[in-house]
């Protein structure tokens, strides 16, 4: 089991490490666009409909952003509770294994007997 839980430990450190980037970029490339279309806007877009493309593109942006920072989020949320499940199995196969050893050592004492 040692063997699995040190694959564990190595798969939970890479989803953490590409969690924390994502969240990074997730943040980040947002407020860049962001400052692009404002500059853009600022620096000759005037046409109607140029504007109306720019303010529906930046609504479809900032939904799709939220939805982003949510997944994140939630795959964060989803990685810590499979690290405190597993840690919590790994307690109760060691129980197991002790309730084994046990009842192995009072069925070996009474068969004496």
């Amino acid at each position: 089991m040692q063997k699995d839980s040190s694959l564990y430990e190595k798969l939970r450190t890479i989803t953490s490490r590409q969690a924390n980037a994502w969240k990074i970029f997730g943040k980040s490339v947002p407020l860049i666009v962001l400052a692009v279309f404002f500059l853009l806007h600022v620096f000759g877009f005037n046409t109607l409909s140029e504007q109306l493309l720019v303010v529906g593109g930046a609504f479809f942006f900032a939904v799709a952003c939220i939805w982003w920072w949510w997944a994140i989020n939630v795959m964060v949320q989803v990685a810590n509770l499979m690290t405190r499940a597993t840690e919590k199995f790994e307690e109760v196969k060691d129980d197991i294994v002790d309730v084994k050893k046990e009842i192995s050592s009072r069925t070996k004492k009474s068969n004496k007997k």
